[in-house]
């Protein structure tokens, strides 16, 4: 490669590498809530010890709330009966 190539390269490497770091400065925020959560939960005796452990509890909870939206979204009540999918409850226990 000749030198304008290069330089030209270095030019757009840099540019680059200022658009990432950038990024990084603007996700900074993330890592420092993360931080304190985990500073917060290992002197409650918490069970995240490691940010692996939380980002596997969030998805537990998301998965966990899909399912039971799906559920909700196929029950209904009609009167006093609550049908729920397709079998069907008193809508009022006591």
């Amino acid at each position: 490669m000749d030198r304008y190539r290069l330089t030209e390269e270095l030019s757009e490497l840099g540019a680059y590498k200022g658009d990432l770091l950038r990024q990084l400065e603007s996700h900074k925020q993330y890592q420092t809530y993360m931080g304190k959560v985990l500073e917060t939960s290992a002197a409650g005796a918490s069970d995240f010890q490691e940010m692996s452990d939380i980002t596997a509890r969030y998805q537990t909870l998301t998965a966990t709330h899909q399912v039971i939206d799906n559920l909700c979204s196929r029950c209904f009540v009609h009167g006093s009966v609550l049908t729920i999918c397709g079998e069907q409850f008193p809508a009022h226990i006591s």
